[in-house]
């Protein structure tokens, strides 16, 4: 019986031991995309205008979080059905959030 118990933990770390690599793997190949992204992205974008998905990405929110900081003051540029933000405007609100 303890063998299959030895067996059966020694199963598991292998297994363990596998999908980290496999996560490292994928964690690694992120980090080396996130960089690439760093470097090619503008080094001052306050002047920049940022579509709605940019905003998203960069600030890791969703569409519901944008629409209330938009009801609660954050402007927004419209042009047709597309909406924009100024990067400054964005920076702005974030530090200074009218409640």
């Amino acid at each position: 019986m303890t063998n299959i118990h030895t067996n059966l933990n020694s199963v598991m770390d292998m297994i363990i031991d596998s999908k980290l690599e496999e996560y490292e793997l994928v964690l690694n190949e992120k980090l080396i995309q996130l960089e690439r992204k760093l470097l090619t992205t503008h080094t001052n974008p306050s002047h920049e205008i940022l579509q709605q998905k940019e905003v998203f990405e960069l600030l890791g929110i969703g569409r519901r979080r944008l629409k209330n900081w938009v009801d609660r003051g954050l402007k927004e540029i419209r042009i047709d059905n597309r909406v924009y933000y100024r990067y400054t405007d964005l920076m702005n609100f974030i530090e200074n959030p009218k409640i």
